[in-house]
């Protein structure tokens, strides 16, 4: 005997003439997720640096951490002394390093800035050498001296 309601024909899989009825709530479910999915995934790539940051946040005070722990198996200072002590000395290596290697670094940079400029123009004079050379090297000037429309 047929129901006279057409929620509980639904349910049984047809309408009151008997035709089939499909089910509309699985695609619902499958779509909802696959947005949700999407709308993490979306927020996971925006916060990655954010998630990076947390991440070498903890580790860094871990190390740290287990730095100021064995300092202070080792002495009789207490684990807040023991932690300031390792970020002092971190903060010593670190200033060290610098003013050894960051001299260094400055005059190497500067070396290959000169080379770098002398190798743009000797690149520059051997593209000059040939036809198809010298209409590479004024296109990028050709286009720079174009108004923009």
């Amino acid at each position: 005997m047929p129901s006279a309601t057409p929620l509980a024909n639904s349910r049984r899989g047809s309408d009151r003439a008997g035709r089939p009825v499909r089910d509309i709530r699985p695609p619902l479910k499958v779509l909802a997720s696959t947005v949700t999915v999407g709308l993490a995934l979306v927020l996971l790539w925006f916060s990655a640096r954010v998630l990076l940051l947390a991440f070498v946040g903890i580790v860094l005070a871990i190390v740290l951490r287990g730095a100021a722990g064995w300092l202070s198996e080792r002495t009789r200072l207490s684990a807040g002394t023991a932690l300031i002590l390792v970020i002092g000395a971190l903060i010593v290596a670190l200033v060290a390093a610098v003013a050894v290697i960051g001299t260094q670094a400055v005059q190497q940079s500067q070396e290959l800035a000169k080379t770098m400029s002398s190798a743009i123009a000797s690149g520059r004079s051997y593209l000059e050498g040939s036809e198809w050379g010298r209409a590479c090297s004024s296109a990028p000037r050709a286009a720079a001296a174009k108004p923009p429309r």
